[in-house]
């Protein structure tokens, strides 16, 4: 066990650093790893958790960047295949998966939906059909009764507003509502990168419950902001919104004592650091906007 540890671990590693190398490039090589290793250290604590406690994340960021660098480069077939192992691995990617048929990219949508579907039932095959069918059901029936259980108790966006004593219906209604906004957003075309970025912050924020490791999934929306931040943002104003914003969403101080710890969870500081990130990432212009940068 401890080998097996160990070497997933060292996978782990190896996912991050290979999404960091393969991240896009900003202005220059100097400003390229600024801007990364400045996104890196704005998901550190969810890092440092994933790690922990031996999550897979690091490695769905990895499939994340490399589905970008794919569909970037037309090979729609191999995108596919790294969405349909990401949404295999843990089921909210499959946004992903709409979001490539809502571009048009039928192949790499078609892939993803079929191999998830291949790599969660084919491991059942052995236990026959009428095994199948107890298996899903049961794994259906357990997320359900989890998600009751642990309501109010998650970082999601429903367990934020939960947390307000708000009826259950509610939290569904926020999560619906921001999977709409994204649709919305997306009508107008931005660059893959980013708009990849936001969907798959918004696929962690309208999962039913979500933990603090899972907010590693926002290291490219850091470097999507941080790259080409948008023009809506004027110069003098991106410390003053990007610093406080960065170190919420870093956890850092989540890191000082148990006590802090559970405080920062209880007040949900992670998916206010992630609605707040969210924010700044929609100010990106579409694509072909002659917006001129604003006068110092």
């Amino acid at each position: 066990m401890p080998l097996a540890k160990a070497l997933f671990a060292v996978f782990g590693v190896v996912c991050l650093g290979w999404a960091l190398a393969r991240a896009p490039r900003g202005e220059g090589a100097g400003g390229r790893w600024t801007a990364i290793l400045l996104a890196l250290a704005a998901v550190a604590k969810p890092v440092q958790t994933d790690f922990e406690t031996l999550n897979l994340n690091v490695v769905l960021l990895a499939l994340v960047i490399a589905t970008w660098r794919d569909l970037e480069a037309r090979r729609d077939t191999r995108a596919g295949v790294w969405l349909g192992i990401a949404t295999a691995l843990k089921i909210f990617p499959a946004l992903l998966i709409i979001y490539a048929a809502l571009r048009g990219r039928w192949r790499a949508a078609a892939w993803g939906a079929g191999l998830a579907l291949a790599l969660t039932v084919l491991p059942l095959v052995p236990r026959g059909s009428e095994g199948i069918r107890t298996t899903l059901v049961a794994w259906v029936r357990l997320t359900r009764d989890g998600a009751a259980a642990l309501q109010g108790h998650s970082q999601s966006l429903m367990a934020l507003v939960d947390r307000s004593g708000a009826p259950r219906a509610a939290g569904t209604a926020a999560s619906v509502a921001l999977i709409a906004w994204a649709a919305w957003w997306l009508r107008r075309r931005r660059p893959l990168f980013t708009e990849m970025a936001l969907v798959t912050h918004v696929a962690v924020l309208a999962t039913p419950f979500i933990w603090t490791q899972n907010f590693v999934l926002l290291f490219p929306t850091w470097v999507a902001i941080l790259t080409a931040p948008p023009p809506a943002l004027p110069p003098r104003w991106r410390r003053a919104v990007l610093i406080p914003i960065g170190f919420v969403s870093s956890g850092v101080a989540a890191a000082w004592s148990r006590p802090v710890r559970d405080a920062w969870y209880a007040a949900a500081a992670h998916t206010w650091g992630a609605l707040a990130a969210l924010a700044v990432l929609g100010l990106t212009p579409p694509l072909g906007d002659e917006r001129q940068p604003p006068l110092n």
